[in-house]
C-alpha cells in the first residue's frame, strides 16, 4: 500500500518512520527540504518536491494525525485504522476523508 505522508517534524517523522519500518511504501513531503532528505536517506522513502507530488499515487494520505484520506476508494476503513494505529497507538481519533 502506498502512503503519501505530509509533515516530517518531530511527531510526523516518528509516525512516518513507524510506517516505513513496517514495510509501507512512503512518499514524503515537508516544507523543509532537509527533513525530506534526512528521512529518505534513513528510511528509503521517496522524497517529494510538493505536497501534491507526495499524494499523487498514494492509496492513503496522511497529514500527521489530524486527517486521513482514502484516495483510491479501494482502501477499507479498517486498513486506514490499522495505519493510524501503527503511527500513533495512543490516538483514538481518526477522520477518514474520501478524495477524488
Amino acid at each position: 500500500m502506498k502512503v503519501g505522508f505530509i509533515g516530517l517534524g518531530n511527531m510526523g517523522a516518528a509516525m512516518a518512520a513507524r510506517l516505513a519500518q513496517r514495510g509501507y511504501v512512503l512518499s514524503v513531503y515537508d516544507v523543509r527540504n532537509e527533513a525530506v532528505s534526512d528521512f529518505t536517506a534513513q528510511y528509503g522513502a521517496t522524497g517529494a518536491g510538493s505536497a501534491r507530488e507526495a499524494v499523487r499515487d498514494a492509496d492513503v494520505v496522511t497529514f500527521m494525525r489530524t486527517a486521513w484520506g482514502n484516495k483510491s476508494g479501494s482502501v477499507t476503513a479498517a486498513q486506514v485504522a490499522k495505519i493510524r494505529a501503527e503511527t500513533n497507538p495512543a490516538s483514538d481519533r481518526v477522520e477518514v476523508l474520501r478524495m477524488k
